[in-house]
């Protein structure tokens, strides 16, 4: 399945990942394959994080995964294209947000660029064409 996710993305394509799902000591994760009862151990620190305010919108076009137990075959995806592990505050190492809040909370923050971004662009061309 994820193979046909990566037939709509361009190359530039930058994936963020929101995990809401609590992590295991070492950035290490159980997860379970569908279909399987054997949890698969899944090392997080294989993504770079960057934490939620830090989201970078301005390079590349932006895919954002949300999900609350990252799967071993959503996992090779993120990898497969350098994926970006999005972190949110936490208290005594326990996530505060739960995969919705987590995934609009992401998602805000890329509208946010965008919007940023939008008004810059038509600045500088309205500046552009009063010279």
């Amino acid at each position: 399945m994820w193979e046909q996710v990566g037939n709509y993305l361009t190359e530039d394509t930058e994936l963020m990942l929101v995990n809401s799902a609590d992590t295991c000591n070492d950035n290490l994760m159980a997860s379970r394959k569908r279909g399987k009862d054997k949890p698969v151990a899944i090392d997080l620190s294989q993504l770079s994080s960057v934490k939620y305010e830090m989201i970078n919108c301005d390079l590349a076009d932006t895919a954002l995964l949300v999900n609350g137990g990252l799967t071993a075959d959503a996992y090779q995806f993120a990898t497969s294209l350098n994926g970006k592990l999005i972190s949110f505050p936490t208290i005594e190492s326990k996530g505060v947000v739960n995969t919705a809040v987590s995934g609009s909370v992401a998602l805000f923050e890329i509208v946010r660029q965008l919007r940023l971004l939008a008004t810059r662009t038509s600045d500088a061309a309205t500046e552009t064409s009063v010279v």
